[in-house]
């Protein structure tokens, strides 16, 4: 699975490329739970008192890299990948559910709209 987008990138020789094709391919899924503390102010309009109120909150991520070929056809045919792009996501409280490959390539697709499943 991976996605192909028609934006252009320039690369470090000076070349550019108009599409490309991007993918997990074989990278690790990265999925990490953490706690942090969220603080909000309360202002009584009573007595004008102000309060800070701390909470701990669960915080879900998830996250991977995509190698990026100058085409799908490149890369199934085992050429060296042109540039690598970080997705990630992250949600309060609630676990992910569902298949994590495609909330990440939801993602991709947001930031580069152009982007269609290959």
């Amino acid at each position: 699975m991976g996605v192909t987008v028609t934006e252009n990138i320039d690369l470090n020789n000076g070349m550019s490329v108009e599409s490309y094709y991007a993918s997990i391919n074989t990278n690790k899924i990265r999925y990490n739970k953490t706690f942090i503390s969220k603080t909000t102010t309360a202002t009584d309009p009573d007595t004008g008192m102000v309060t800070n109120v701390t909470t701990p909150i669960t915080v879900f991520y998830v996250s991977a890299t995509l190698n990026v070929w100058v085409s799908k056809e490149a890369r199934d045919a085992n050429k060296q990948s042109i540039k690598s792009d970080n997705v990630s996501i992250s949600q309060e409280e609630t676990p992910f559910n569902g298949n994590l490959y495609e909330l990440l390539y939801a993602k991709y697709k947001e930031d580069h709209p152009t982007a269609v499943d290959a």
